[in-house]
């Protein structure tokens, strides 16, 4: 991901080592969010397409029909 930090305001009275630990930890943070998102979609792929399907249909859709659809065809929808 790079320096995460970079020039940030502030910064200037970190150590380079401590800031290069603050952008590993926060590329870490990231890369996993990443990881956790891709995986909700891909269990979720069913829903995510009946829900693209039916905008397709009917251009707008309502939050109770996503829902509907995605307690119906969802695998793990977290709150």
């Amino acid at each position: 991901m790079g320096n995460v930090l970079g020039g940030q305001p502030g910064m200037q009275d970190v150590s380079p080592q401590t800031a290069a630990l603050i952008d590993q930890d926060i590329n870490e943070l990231i890369e996993t969010a990443q990881k956790q998102a891709i995986e909700l979609l891909t269990q979720n792929r069913e829903a995510l397409d009946e829900i693209a399907e039916q905008l397709q249909q009917h251009e707008v859709i309502s939050s109770d029909e996503v829902h509907r659809i995605a307690t119906e065809r969802g695998k793990h929808i977290p709150r």
